[in-house]
């Protein structure tokens, strides 16, 4: 890694830290693919299942800004003085650093809101949430998880650190600069500081829909404060990213964080399906039923969503989201090369968490990371009118799109989605949980069968536009379109099925 790389890949390695939920977008889809393969579905089918399992790079965004934000800081401030501050000024007091203390602010999803903590003299890197939940990372690939509320913990690898604390502070000194924008001199909380405009870096910049200011302390000549803003005011997606992140420089910092070992007292957790003990702060269940655990109403929709509904409508009935994304618009160049990639991740991930014995958090953390390094190699040409929409409390995941509104739902397990998974059951009563046996008695033989010995596999319903990943022999997760058509399901030929 050089200097010369755009941000995005200098700081891929907080990339895990955006999944407070993880992305269900990504990760229904990822699941329901591992398992069972469909060489008989179209090309069509498998392009548009596979773009729904891309995430939308958002390094900018609440948590990813962790780090990258002070490097940011200075990187963008030209050798000339601007405003009384000069570049070398800046690196000279970056110097002097012995703790940095980072406070980020998420302005429409305060649960996200959190502190990092850096210190010079240690490799850890301490990341510590609302709910009680802290991360101490050893920048080699093992996290300490605890929450200090319930006193559990358990450690996590599978995502390898690019950087130490140690090595975090000591690389702001040596950061080359690049042009930007400037905003001259503002009052702000009764401080006097000097701004400037980041040159885009991340998605929402490089397509013009948002922009990332920096202010700078004339006197200290250290960043206090980063705000990620959306261009357009009116975009409700793109703002929901709107974040600000509060830099403190040479503070005390509690010791008793920066250590690999759990606290006496804690109690170590081992073993599946106690990964929601340990999850990062979430938007909580809403109170109505029909809300919290919908019914799934194949080829209509779920809960007050109906199929075909405008995208506002759907939040009008759901509610506000946990997050939201464009899709990406990339050259059919690129399209093809990420689709070659992406099925070496997939191949590569298989292979890591059959060798490793890689565990369902640390799984995802890897998959995660890989996904985002190859994202960040390519620059998409433009947002798409898809939008991707994530209640992470309630394990559902949807698609819009701007002509044709609700496209297509995804469910997921408590196993994967880290804040219970979905709670809901379809209109015949079969729920995450529900057995092949149950499946089939509700909705008769699937059109597509594949169970294997270690009862993984799917099972597909061509009548249904649905698909069912199955794990241990009952249902892990499961996504249903607005028709065969959309889904793809049509081009499946009688012969295929059988």
């Amino acid at each position: 890694m050089n200097d010369d790389e755009p941000l995005e890949e200098q700081f891929r390695m907080l990339a895990k830290y955006v999944e407070p939920k993880p992305n269900l977008t990504t990760l229904v889809m990822e699941r329901v693919r591992r398992n069972t393969e469909k060489p008989d579905r179209a090309g069509y089918l498998e392009s548009m299942k596979r773009w729904a399992m891309l995430p939308v790079p958002r390094f900018t965004v609440g948590a990813s800004l962790v780090a990258g934000l002070i490097v940011a800081a200075v990187l963008w401030l030209k050798p000339d003085v601007s405003n009384g501050i000069a570049f070398a000024d800046v690196q000279e007091a970056l110097r002097r650093i012995e703790t940095a203390v980072i406070v980020c602010q998420c302005h429409e999803r305060s649960f996200w809101d959190h502190r990092v903590y850096y210190q010079r003299d240690s490799d850890l890197t301490v990341h510590e949430w609302k709910n009680g939940v802290v991360h101490v990372d050893d920048g080699r690939g093992k996290t300490l998880i605890l929450n200090t509320r319930t006193k559990v913990a358990r450690y996590s690898g599978g995502a390898p650190s690019e950087l130490t604390s140690r090595e975090y502070l000591d690389r702001l000194t040596s950061i080359e600069d690049d042009a930007t924008g400037r905003l001259g001199g503002r009052a702000i909380d009764g401080q006097k500081l000097v701004g400037f405009v980041l040159k885009p870096r991340a998605t929402q910049e490089v397509v013009g829909m948002a922009r990332t200011e920096v202010w700078v302390d004339p006197t200290t000549r250290l960043p206090v404060r980063e705000e990620f803003l959306p261009n357009d005011p009116d975009d409700i997606v793109t703002g929901m990213w709107r974040s600000t992140c509060f830099y403190t420089f040479n503070v005390p910092v509690d010791q008793s964080l920066f250590r690999m070992t759990p606290p006496e007292g804690y109690r170590m957790l081992e073993g599946a399906g106690l990964h929601h003990l340990l999850a990062r702060p979430h938007a909580e269940l809403p109170d109505d039923p029909d809300l919290a655990a919908p019914t799934v109403d194949f080829l209509r929709g779920i809960g007050p969503a109906r199929f075909g509904m405008k995208f506002r409508d759907v939040l009008d009935v759901l509610g506000r989201p946990d997050e939201m994304n464009y899709g990406l618009k990339f050259s059919p160049e690129v399209c093809e090369q990420l689709n070659k990639e992406f099925d070496g991740i997939y191949k590569e991930v298989a292979r890591r968490v059959k060798e490793e014995n890689l565990d369902a958090l640390e799984e995802e953390k890897l998959r995660s990371r890989m996904l985002q390094e190859m994202h960040a190699k390519y620059q998409p040409l433009d947002v798409s009118d898809t939008i991707y929409i994530t209640y992470s409390a309630r394990g559902l995941s949807l698609v819009c799109e701007e002509d044709h509104g609700l496209l297509r739902v995804f469910c997921e397990s408590p196993e994967s989605n880290l804040y219970g998974g979905f709670r809901g059951a379809t209109t015949k009563g079969i729920a995450i949980g529900s057995s092949v046996e149950e499946i089939e008695k509700a909705y008769g033989p699937a059109d597509i069968k594949r169970i294997a010995d270690d009862g993984s596999g799917g099972l597909m319903y061509v009548s249904l536009a649905a698909q069912f990943q199955i794990e241990d022999g009952r249902l892990h997760a499961f996504d249903f379109d607005k028709d065969a058509k959309t889904g793809g399901y049509d081009t499946i030929k009688l012969d295929e099925k059988k």
